[in-house]
């Protein structure tokens, strides 16, 4: 008689068990870790392109436009986590780009953002509508005070990313630990 190897049904049982524990585990720690890396990606984009803005502003020696955009082709006014675009106005026109005259040229657009994300601003200024910021060609901006970008998850303010635009339009990353900005409160805003 030839003998059989094999599980036996308690071994099969106890590998499916030690498995299950793993598995409970390892995807709540995989899910954070998704949600962290979208947070990232995206306020990475949101900074890449305040920083491609101002850029395009000294290069091209015109006021550049960023601004929420859900239709990703004008200013809608919207929240910025429906997407925004960049664009300019062509030297001698109006010296208040906003909102978008004719003849100007939209030169990069970025997509809503994913995942239920949301994006809220400080940013304000009088002179041009609200969720836009506009670059000199100086690299300033337009803005009357420092604008705070908030990006958020289903996590709320507890992991919350802030990107920071200054009036002398350097943007930048805020350490999630940072709890003042140039003497101010900094306070997430989440919905």
């Amino acid at each position: 008689m030839e003998k059989q190897s094999g599980f036996t049904l308690l071994e099969l049982l106890t590998a499916m068990t030690i498995g299950a524990i793993l598995m409970a585990i390892a995807v709540p720690s995989f899910r954070i870790t998704i949600l962290n890396n979208r947070l990232s990606t995206q306020l990475n984009t949101l900074l890449s392109g305040m920083i491609y803005t101002r850029t395009e502003a000294i290069k091209r020696n015109v006021n550049v436009v960023i601004c929420a955009s859900s239709d990703q082709q004008t200013c809608t006014g919207g929240a910025w986590g429906s997407g925004w675009i960049v664009y300019y106005t062509p030297a001698g026109s109006a010296t208040n780009p906003v909102p978008a005259p004719t003849g100007t040229e939209i030169i990069r657009q970025f997509p809503a953002l994913s995942g239920g994300n949301t994006l809220n601003t400080t940013a304000s200024n009088p002179a041009v509508p609200s969720n836009t910021i506009v670059f000199q060609p100086s690299g300033m901006t337009l803005l009357t005070g420092d604008a705070q970008f908030s990006l958020c998850d289903t996590r709320g303010t507890t992991f919350a990313r802030t990107v920071m635009v200054s009036i002398t339009g350097r943007a930048q990353v805020v350490p999630t630990t940072t709890t003042t900005w140039n003497g101010k409160p900094l306070t997430p805003s989440c919905p």
